[in-house]
């Protein structure tokens, strides 16, 4: 999911960054993400498009960061960032490093994803499950006042699963009373 979104958000397309020495467009080309408890890391593969006569770079930005969720438990946003670059240009590794700061500010900026949609498609699946009797064994289920909340995040071998918990009302009417 997060590879997928990230992949989305900055994925082939091309990404301006400003630098003393002029706009830089870069592209992502392949994100490949795994776990490091408790944090994840990132490998992003790139290319580069400097200004004036520079010659072209491609790259691989390796990242850590630690997945935390938002007070409000919606969203999920990327914290403690640390990054290794491999470059195919010596040059340009030393100039990186000059911009190092400016990089981890900006992926502290777009590093959050909102779980909303997520959120809400759970609890419309829920509520549509619970209200077919064939589903609940003859029982039409409404729920009432329903919240979903993210309690925490958990970097696993294949997956980051998010731990959450669900509150409601319920009300429920019989449709079919079973046989002795």
């Amino acid at each position: 999911m997060i590879r997928d979104w990230l992949m989305q958000e900055f994925g082939r397309r091309e990404i301006p960054v400003e630098t003393p020495l002029g706009p830089v467009m870069l592209k992502v080309r392949d994100i490949f993400i795994y776990p490091s408890a408790p944090a994840l890391a990132l490998a992003i593969t790139f290319d580069a498009d400097l200004p004036g006569h520079w010659p072209d770079v491609k790259g691989r930005v390796v990242l850590s960061a630690r997945p935390v969720l938002s007070q409000d438990g919606r969203s999920i946003r990327l914290t403690e960032l640390q990054f290794s670059r491999s470059l195919d240009s010596i040059v340009w590794s030393v100039v990186s490093i000059a911009f190092e700061q400016q990089i981890r500010d900006w992926l502290g900026k777009v590093a959050v994803y909102d779980m909303k949609d997520v959120m809400d498609g759970a609890m419309t699946e829920l509520r549509q499950r619970l209200s077919d009797p064939a589903f609940t064994g003859g029982l039409r289920v409404t729920l009432t006042r329903p919240s979903l909340r993210l309690q925490q995040v958990v970097p696993e071998n294949d997956a980051l699963t998010i731990l959450g918990a669900a509150e409601a009302g319920v009300e429920a009417e019989i449709t079919a009373l079973p046989l002795p």
